[in-house]
């Protein structure tokens, strides 16, 4: 049985983007990927201050982090990007198993 084609067309694109971004290498930093993405605009990225406390609530450290915030129509497609993926893995490794018809 094979995998279902992709049926939405942005999120054709959004795979191919997040391909071209990964086709410099696998040397490529996590941080470059991130960055690319913001600049792509399918992620923005704000910083926050990450708190720790003391169980008697004093603080122990605070840090700058990065947040890292998906449109809804990205994160809708990213997740039919993946769910295509899985469903090709799994029937490749799994070629006797029946899918069921939601997958």
């Amino acid at each position: 049985m094979e995998p279902e084609k992709v049926i939405d067309s942005d999120t054709a694109e959004f795979r191919e983007k997040v391909d071209e971004l990964f086709e410099k290498g696998e040397d490529k930093e996590v941080e470059d990927v991130v960055n690319e993405l913001c600049e792509n605009r399918i992620i923005t990225s704000e910083m926050t201050a990450f708190k720790t406390y003391n169980n008697d609530g004093t603080l122990l450290a605070s840090r700058l982090v990065r947040i890292l915030v998906m449109r809804d129509a990205d994160r809708e497609n990213a997740i039919q990007a993946m769910t295509e993926v899985v469903n090709s893995t799994f029937t490749s490794y799994f070629l006797d198993v029946p899918m069921s018809p939601e997958l």
